[in-house]
């Protein structure tokens, strides 16, 4: 059944989107420095407000600031220096580049193309549709409908890859993109209650999307 789905995604598929955190780049750090933060402004035990986190994990897409938002806690900005990709990431864009056309779907600060360029990844992708210059975010569908233009692709012929079921799955689905979940992160915290979530494939690390589309 896998390969006879592979098969099928393979003649059908012409774009692969991904989403950037938690997919393609490891937020882990930016995550220990924010959790860090919240537990020495408020004097917190560390294993209680992670347990909250991995809690609000489950239903938000930003676990940390709802988790600091219950102890009365705003965040400082967003940190992207402490972003790096996962190991597996620049090639896994380079065996998908040679068979597919890539882009990026993403909720991003300003400056997305900058920080891949300075990863040394930018040139594997034909389309950048960014939050913070697109103007919507995801799960907004006018973001996807906004890259899907610019790669002059009909949904049905392209793959969404992200980690959130609400903001990359759900939203691409409707459309009539195909999608690969991706548990990495937060994600491992979440599971699937809604068919409009239900992804394609699921896969444990951005490593195996190889697996699935090559």
């Amino acid at each position: 059944i896998v390969r006879n789905r592979r098969r099928v995604w393979m003649s059908e598929i012409k774009w692969v989107f991904l989403d950037m955190g938690s997919t393609l780049v490891d937020e882990s750090d930016v995550y220990e420095s924010r959790c860090n933060y919240v537990i020495s402004a408020k004097g917190l035990e560390h294993d209680e407000f992670i347990e909250k986190v991995h809690h609000a994990a489950k239903v938000s897409p930003t676990p940390i600031k709802q988790a600091a938002q219950a102890y009365g806690v705003a965040l400082p900005e967003w940190n992207s220096s402490l972003e790096k990709l996962y190991l597996e990431t620049e090639d896994v864009l380079k065996a998908l580049s040679g068979k597919y056309k890539l882009g990026i779907i993403a909720n991003q600060l300003a400056g997305t193309q900058k920080r891949l360029h300075n990863w040394g990844v930018l040139q594997y992708f034909d389309v950048v549709a960014a939050s913070a210059e697109a103007g919507y975010e995801k799960p907004d569908l006018r973001i996807f409908k906004l890259a899907l233009e610019q790669a002059g692709c009909n949904p049905q012929n392209a793959i969404m890859v992200g980690d959130r079921l609400e903001n990359d799955i759900a939203p691409a689905r409707q459309l009539g993109m195909k999608t690969i979940w991706v548990r990495q992160g937060f994600a491992k915290y979440q599971s699937v209650e809604k068919e409009c979530e239900k992804p394609d494939y699921i896969i444990e690390n951005i490593g195996e999307i190889v697996k699935v589309l090559i």
